[in-house]
């Protein structure tokens, strides 16, 4: 249910954020709260510029060295896990050693028959900005703070008709001068009706207020949704609409910015499965500017290809520009005008041992290209690396 939610920032999936998500163990209970003690261990190149390209460059080589401790709960109407884990991050070619942090709680339950509520957090403070699910933050490696979170409660009311409660929070803190805080909240409100047995309509209404230090902006975003069953296996969610944008201290931002989604999401087998996201929209709480305009689009594959080997990859392109839509037309990256982009590539494959052990080796090429700096340089980066999981229980 939040998924659909999530498009807008996870255009580009970074790496490191796909790994902490490719780490979890699947559950195989249900019953009581259990305890959730992992170490993984990862050994990476990655020749990114910012990495090697200066005299005091910290290289190419890093050794991570990840435990994770929580809990976690899966019963038949209620799952939960939350854990906090400090990452050793270890440069053998400059000898320098750094911690960061990161935190998650994930929430599913079914209230009734008729009622659901969703629930998903993530935290991170982190010295290399491409361990973030959040595209733009990887042209720098200052370290930066960042945290979202979302709420989302669907009830059905009548036979055919169902409202959905949602809120989302974005904070982002990069630890350079001139940049503040800058923090996103978004209420929203969307009503389906069951237009056929696969058919639903429907209507929302999203505010998005925004704020990067002393300024701030707002966002009324009504729109239509409209989604299809193709199958009992695929799925597919169309939403558009436009973004009445207003920012306090800079008027000429002012604007209205066009919106839409689309999702598709199949699992062609119990073994293979795909998710498809394309779209345009206003985001922000990036820790550079207040708001901007954002072209997305990403796909994920995942493949048990054996009952121990799983193959997965992914790709990604985003574009984004100031407001108000400045360098949208034509379709190109145009520094004089602040718009940047980037794409991601990547693949890899997990064997997973037992229950408790799994390796994984994986790719990922990213590059980032322009930026609100017309003398930003291309930060393409080829990540190659391997990893041990281990958990305790």
């Amino acid at each position: 249910m939040l998924g659909g939610l999530l498009g807008a920032v996870l255009a580009l999936v970074p790496a490191e954020a796909r790994a902490d998500l490719r780490t979890e163990r699947p559950s195989e209970h249900s019953g009581p709260i259990e305890p959730i003690l992992r170490v993984a261990v990862e050994e990476r190149y990655d020749d990114d510029v910012l990495l090697t390209g200066s005299q005091d460059g910290p290289g190419a080589f890093l050794t991570k060295i990840m435990p994770q401790v929580g809990l976690r709960l899966n019963q038949r109407l209620t799952k939960f896990e939350t854990f906090y884990g400090p990452d050793i991050l270890y440069r053998s070619s400059s000898g320098q050693v750094q911690l960061d942090h990161r935190a998650a709680l994930e929430l599913h339950t079914d209230l009734s028959r008729t009622s659901q509520l969703d629930a998903v957090g993530r935290f991170w403070d982190t010295s290399d900005p491409l361990s973030l699910p959040r595209q733009g933050l990887a042209r720098t490696l200052a370290r930066t703070f960042y945290g979202i979170g979302q709420v989302g409660w669907r009830q059905q009311f009548a036979p055919r008709w169902s409202f959905l409660l949602g809120y989302r929070f974005e904070g982002a803190k990069v630890e350079e001068p001139d940049h503040p805080p800058g923090f996103l909240n978004s209420p929203s409100i969307e009503v389906d009706y069951r237009l056929t047995r696969r058919a639903d309509i429907g209507a929302e209404y999203r505010l998005q207020l925004f704020k990067f230090g002393d300024n701030n902006g707002i966002a009324h975003s009504p729109g239509l949704i409209w989604k299809y069953r193709i199958s009992r296996t695929a799925n597919i969610k169309v939403s558009a609409g436009a973004a009445f944008y207003r920012e306090h201290l800079d008027p000429s931002k002012n604007g209205v910015v066009p919106r839409f989604q689309i999702d598709v999401a199949q699992r062609i087998s119990k073994r293979l499965d795909w998710i498809f996201t394309v779209g345009h929209d206003l985001v922000g709480a990036s820790g550079f500017s207040t708001a901007v305009w954002a072209d997305y689009s990403s796909v994920t594959l995942s493949w048990q290809l054996l009952e121990k080997l799983r193959l997965f990859g992914y790709g990604s392109f985003f574009r984004n520009g100031p407001m108000p839509n400045i360098g949208v037309f034509p379709l190109k990256v145009d520094q004089e005008k602040g718009v940047a982009a980037g794409y991601g590539l990547g693949a890899g494959a997990e064997w997973r041992f037992n229950r408790h052990a799994a390796i994984q080796a994986s790719y990922d090429r990213l590059d980032q290209v322009g930026s609100v700096d017309p003398a930003q340089t291309s930060l393409t980066r080829n990540i190659v690396a391997a990893r041990l999981t281990v958990d305790a229980f």
